[in-house]
């Protein structure tokens, strides 16, 4: 019996994250994907993240810690009527690729939870001992909103030059970085710009997620990494999830364009650092040929017909980032 790969979407949200009047959810947003649904579309493992800066969004005046904890409860709320299992430990992450495809409904989804964008500190490190106890284990410095932790890569307008984006890691980003090193928390610096990025990988003493990006060299938007900054995050380590978003002529057109970025980056970095991260429920659009998690098993299919070995698909698809994920939580 074929063996199916496991599956690790490395960023994604609750369903109804976006508001439904707002820059974000277009014509062309795709459908929510309830969490109870993920496992029958094959994705065994995935990073459900709050978002702490709703503000920005058109939810509430304020991103306070308040709304971070009600996102989070939600969170709770819905891997446990997924039947699913949150991800506290390396004890809790499966692993090696070694179930097949009648075997994989038996099995829970695994869920890593996350917030994207650390607004509501106010200068508080206490606040992230308090994640931790609410069961996050990975979380992203900066989203869209100017914040005393480091530069953005763009604001929500999509400006490299608006407010916060200059600048790398400050003096109390820093020990942002040495507080969640020392609770085995992983840094998603996804959103950063080069400069805090950098700046990260150098002070931190555990390896970087970038968990949904791409090479700017094939598409110049700041959401995207330089070549330069690519190879320091997997020379160090790290992990880069490259993402089948499209906005406008941003991001690949089609699931052919997806896999050659795909390759463009195993071809800099090498196999071992390339992961999957698709932003469902929170990402304005996607390429012609994918909707979403129930077209997750199409990104093999393409990795596949572009002549990628079944080794190379079942590291991206979901080897690399279940190894790293294990790596970095404590034991």
């Amino acid at each position: 019996m074929k063996k199916a790969p496991f599956v690790f979407d490395i960023h994604g949200h609750a369903p109804g994250l976006l508001p439904t009047e707002g820059p974000l959810r277009s014509a062309v947003a795709p459908q929510d994907t309830g969490i109870e649904r993920l496992k029958s579309y094959g994705v065994d493992a995935c990073v459900l993240s709050a978002v702490g800066d709703p503000a920005t969004f058109g939810v509430g005046t304020k991103n306070d810690y308040g709304m971070v904890e009600y996102q989070l409860d939600r969170l709770h709320s819905l891997v446990k009527a997924a039947d699913g299992t949150i991800v506290g430990s390396q004890a809790d992450i499966l692993q090696g690729d070694f179930r097949v495809l009648a075997s994989k409904e038996r099995i829970p989804i695994q869920v890593v939870l996350g917030v994207e964008g650390l607004d509501f500190l106010d200068g508080s490190l206490e606040i992230i001992d308090k994640l931790y106890e609410s069961g996050v284990r990975l979380i992203g410095p900066v989203h869209y909103t100017a914040n005393a932790i480091g530069g953005i890569c763009m604001d929500l307008r999509g400006d490299p030059n608006g407010a916060g984006t200059k600048g790398g890691l400050t003096a109390f980003g820093k020990s942002v970085v040495d507080a969640a090193n020392s609770l085995r928390m992983i840094l998603d610096m996804t959103h950063a710009n080069d400069a805090t990025i950098l700046d990260a990988i150098e002070c931190s003493n555990q390896p970087i997620v970038c968990s949904h990006t791409g090479p700017r060299a094939l598409c110049d938007t700041p959401r995207y990494l330089p070549d330069p900054v690519l190879k320091a995050i997997a020379g160090s380590g790290g992990l880069i999830g490259l993402w089948p978003e499209r906005m406008g002529n941003s991001g690949p057109a089609n699931l052919d364009e997806f896999t050659r970025m795909i390759s463009y980056v195993v071809d800099l970095c090498g196999i071992g650092s390339l992961a999957i991260g698709t932003d469902f429920n929170g990402v304005p659009g996607y390429c012609n040929g994918y909707r979403g998690p129930i077209d997750i098993g199409k990104i093999e299919v393409a990795l596949a017909a572009a002549g990628l070995p079944p080794a190379y698909r079942s590291a991206i698809m979901g080897g690399n980032a279940q190894r790293f994920v294990a790596t970095g939580l404590k034991a």
